[in-house]
């Protein structure tokens, strides 16, 4: 019951910086938090920080991720994200692909590291460049999901699994 008092007085918050569950909504509302204060959110400092964040009746919980926000209308904000397959071509709703984005607010480069140039100009099967973020998401219902990084992507025997997928299970199986 004291828990409960510890967050109950907050007005909202702004949760990012790697994939959300609906495990941390659920514990967050375990100590008094109510879950329409939450403000998902997707940033990199290449975007100008925040890219994408969903409040109150926006967030979706879709296969265990927390939606962050839905995506950008092109002719308002001049800025694009794409989820597109290892080989450029943008995929369809619902399937995991990396997150790519484009935008007047995107960097074209990081100071001093041509060698990293190549994350700034991926074009993809629209013709657009994009920034490659090296996340993984997907697209449901116009909502953007983070599901991890693609360097952390394990392949066993040809099935994609996530790490926060293994921590979501061992999670469940050992809550203390």
């Amino acid at each position: 019951a004291n828990n409960r008092k510890l967050l109950n007085t907050n007005v909202m918050a702004t949760i990012g910086g790697e994939p959300i569950t609906s495990k941390t909504l659920d514990d967050m509302e375990e100590v008094g938090f109510q879950r329409h204060l939450f403000v998902p959110s997707y940033g990199m400092a290449e975007a100008c920080l925040r890219v994408t964040l969903a409040v109150g009746s926006e967030v979706r919980v879709v296969d265990g991720a927390v939606s962050v926000g839905f995506l950008p209308r092109d002719a308002v904000t001049g800025r694009s994200i794409r989820i597109a397959d290892g080989e450029g071509q943008i995929i369809d709703d619902g399937l995991v692909g990396e997150i790519f984005i484009a935008g007047p607010d995107v960097s074209v480069g990081y100071w001093n590291k041509p060698d990293l140039e190549h994350q700034f100009c991926c074009k993809l099967s629209d013709g657009r460049e994009y920034f490659a973020t090296g996340d993984l998401g997907k697209v449901v219902d116009q909502r953007l999901y983070v599901v991890g990084r693609l360097k952390e992507l394990i392949i066993i025997n040809g099935r994609n699994v996530y790490p926060t997928d293994i921590e979501r299970i061992v999670e469940a199986q050992y809550p203390d």
